[in-house]
């Protein structure tokens, strides 16, 4: 399925739902993607007080998922590329 372009996908939520819904990313990937930007918008914007050994904690259990949204995005191109 291509994916069009004419068409501005407006929200960090539309965005990710068209990328699910193109196959690029799957819906568990999505959900990564959207706690990352949560956590993000902790750290940068300061909501409160920030425990630093909790942010530690949260960023080496999630580290591999850097990985994870790479090979997801790789293996749309790979499906993609012999079209």
């Amino acid at each position: 399925m291509p994916i069009s372009t004419s068409v501005s996908p407006g929200t960090d939520e539309d965005i990710l739902e068209n990328l699910v819904r193109h196959g690029v990313l799957t819906p568990g990937m999505r959900q990564n993607l959207k706690a990352m930007k949560g956590f993000r918008n902790i750290v940068v914007h300061r909501y409160g007080a920030i425990d630093d050994a909790l942010a530690f904690s949260i960023l080496k259990e999630h580290i591999d998922d850097f990985s994870l949204f790479r090979q997801e995005v790789e293996r749309f191109l790979q499906s993609v590329s012999g079209r």
